[in-house]
């Protein structure tokens, strides 16, 4: 069978209705479907989406893209295994009923069922494995093997999936490449040609500077109060895992070199705790701007910014870390300013020369940073044809033809 007829599974544990959904995983069916692939979509959704789920639902069914739903249960430990529980009775139903060539898993929690669909069924799977979550969530201690016996079990447990599906997945996609060396190193029987490196790619139709209005642009500007301002930009999430107050130390020493500097937070969580850390870091609420975007107003945003800023705790398992930030960002001609040890990171600046990279987290390395920024005031077009959405569907359609 030729990879365009090919009729895949796709599971997912994060939603189609999530902004990781709608960014890293609608693009790349949408594009794969163009080529002759034909899709099924297993995914959670969570009740605060369900605005969303119209519009989505349209979107799938003008590119032929069926779209099994799952409603996310809130809540605890037992929470989870129910849902693992629906996700498995759903997929393995839909693999009988519609008899897929390829279960294509997002992340480990699909992945776990799709290794059990391969057992079982011995569907072909692909093991898209994002980063290393187990050790994500022992490093954020939401995991703590020594706590208790039920975490114990809990890792144990996980492990046992983890190996296996590093060593019978058919195909693993991996978002970097000093993961993909790692999972080289810990399993000598898988090959290289095993594992394609897929980073998290950039729709450059939609994060185009050039097609920003400017009208717009002006009139956001003002409106936040942006007006005269060097506006360094911080997209995303917030949390223990982005070294926030580090950031604001950071900034600080920017804003002695640069007095009319300001920072935007354009954040998808608790817009109250930026405020609460900047207090703690002594950052003058004068100084910041805290707001969020939905992803179609998401350019206009970035557009408003002069360089964008972000620092990762780099672990282990930010090693398989590939920030969708950072592209989207570069995409508007934005430099960046962030930390080595993550991901690709140093191999990404040294080819695109692309912002500056913190090795230390001190006031001499802040100081650093601060005179280069100084000097390096002005935005500059980046290549990112290898970062781009359709070099990243190409490379999902070559994988499936591997399958």
């Amino acid at each position: 069978m030729i990879a365009g007829n090919k009729k895949v599974l796709y599971l997912s544990y994060d939603g189609m209705s999530d902004h990781i959904g709608q960014s890293q995983v609608l693009p790349y069916l949408i594009a794969s479907s163009e080529k002759g692939m034909k899709f099924h979509v297993l995914s959670f959704e969570k009740k605060q989406n369900e605005h969303k789920i119209a519009d989505i639902q349209s979107l799938l069914d003008r590119n032929d893209i069926t779209w099994f739903k799952i409603k996310f249960n809130q809540g605890g430990d037992l929470s989870k295994v129910y849902d693992y529980i629906k996700f498995f009775v759903s997929a393995f139903y839909v693999c009988l009923k519609y008899r897929y060539d390829v279960v294509h898993c997002r992340s480990y929690t699909a992945s776990n069922i799709g290794l059990l669909l391969h057992y079982i069924l011995g569907r072909k799977i692909i093991f898209d494995k994002r980063d290393f979550w187990i050790d994500a969530k022992i490093e954020t201690g939401r995991i703590n093997p020594d706590s208790s016996f039920t975490h114990n079990l809990v890792n144990k447990f996980l492990r046992f999936f983890e190996r296996r599906l590093f060593l019978h997945a058919n195909h693993i996609v991996s978002l970097t490449e000093r993961a993909k060396e790692v999972v080289l190193q810990k399993y000598p029987s898988r090959k290289p040609e095993d594992i394609t490196v897929i980073p998290c790619c950039v729709d450059l139709k939609l994060f185009d500077q050039e097609r920003v209005d400017q009208a717009k642009l002006t009139s956001l500007k003002s409106e936040l109060g942006l007006d005269g301002n060097f506006v360094l930009g911080y997209v995303g999430s917030i949390g223990s895992t982005y070294m926030i107050p580090k950031l604001f130390e950071c900034f600080k020493a920017i804003q002695k070199e640069v007095p009319q500097a300001k920072l935007l937070f354009l954040v998808n969580n608790d817009k109250e705790e930026v405020y609460k850390v900047a207090e703690a870091s002594q950052v003058p609420k004068e100084s910041l701007v805290v707001t969020s975007a939905s992803r179609s107003a998401m350019p206009l945003h970035i557009a408003l910014i002069d360089m964008g800023i972000f620092f990762i705790t780099p672990t282990f398992a930010k090693q398989a870390t590939s920030p969708t930030k950072l592209f989207e960002m570069l995409a508007m001609n934005k430099p960046i300013i962030t930390n080595t040890g993550v991901g690709d990171a140093e191999k990404i600046f040294s080819d695109l020369q692309c912002g500056y990279l913190l090795n230390n987290f001190t006031e001499e390395e802040y100081q650093q940073v601060a005179e280069w920024v100084k000097k390096n005031m002005t935005g500059k077009q980046f290549n990112l044809s290898c970062y781009s959405l359709e070099f990243g569907a190409q490379k999902y359609f070559e994988v499936y033809q591997k399958v």
